[in-house]
């Protein structure tokens, strides 16, 4: 049995983080409650979705595993970690935007704007639908490629030849045209 003692502080994550990665096998467990603690924190600030909490916490110990000693040689590892956490709540909040857009999740439509209700599900898929097709080719594959194939901006990036900020800038002009395309009480979705 190994007992160790810290004195708490930034100083002390980063004890942790390098008993998680390098330490005897007897210390890593408590090293991982200790890093998680810590992440589980972070992740509180950035969002009360308990859900995406535990998401976000295990993302950034999955990067910490993936890592490994790398993670060591950075200047600012804690640093860097909270950086994963707040890219990965900003895919996640981008995410959700998405699926405001997304056919098959076109019941969130009603909810938005009264007097829509009476508009079937298959009638609202069809006018999202259309007003996708309506879009210039270069626009509409990214939409396609994101909504229909749930691919992620670097994916579509790298398979279109574009950089992540010429997709992610389609993008949002996407979903302005859409907005433009889409009839009254679907714009707003």
């Amino acid at each position: 049995m190994v007992t160790i003692v810290t004195t708490g502080g930034s100083d002390d994550f980063a004890f942790w983080l390098c008993q998680l990665i390098k330490g005897p096998e007897e210390v890593r467990k408590e090293a991982e409650i200790k890093v998680r603690q810590r992440i589980e924190g972070w992740a509180r600030v950035h969002t009360n979705d308990a859900g995406k909490q535990e998401h976000l916490v295990d993302h950034v110990l999955d990067r910490v595993i993936q890592l490994g000693a790398k993670l060591l040689d950075l200047r600012k590892p804690a640093a860097f970690l909270r950086q994963v956490l707040r890219n990965r709540g900003k895919d996640l909040n981008r995410r959700d935007q998405v699926v405001r857009f997304h056919p098959l999740e076109s019941d969130q439509f009603a909810a938005i704007e009264p007097g829509f209700e009476g508009v079937e599900r298959a009638e609202r898929r069809e006018l999202v639908r259309k007003a996708i097709k309506a879009l210039p080719e270069e626009i509409r594959t990214i939409v396609e490629m994101h909504i229909y194939e749930e691919k992620p901006f670097r994916q579509i990036a790298k398979e279109l030849g574009l950089s992540r900020a010429v997709v992610f800038s389609r993008w949002k002009r996407a979903l302005g045209d859409l907005r433009d395309l889409l009839p009254p009480g679907l714009d707003e979705s």
